[in-house]
């Protein structure tokens, strides 16, 4: 677990390196916005991660 400031990134050149990185998002959906952490804490915490849940989709009486 790591405590910090968080910054946006702006630069496509930023995100870019960003996205190239070995990390695994905790929701495995596209990203949008991108942040950089500047960590003040470090904890040895570890979260594990369970399958992606199935996906709702929409009934034709929810589309009005």
């Amino acid at each position: 677990m790591i405590k910090g400031t968080a910054a946006r990134l702006e630069q496509q050149r930023e995100i870019d390196q960003a996205d190239a990185l070995p990390l695994t998002s905790w929701l495995p959906t596209l990203k949008y916005r991108w942040v950089r952490i500047s960590p003040v804490s470090i904890t040895g915490r570890r979260f594990s991660r369970g399958p992606e849940p199935a996906r709702y989709i929409a009934g034709e009486d929810d589309r009005t």
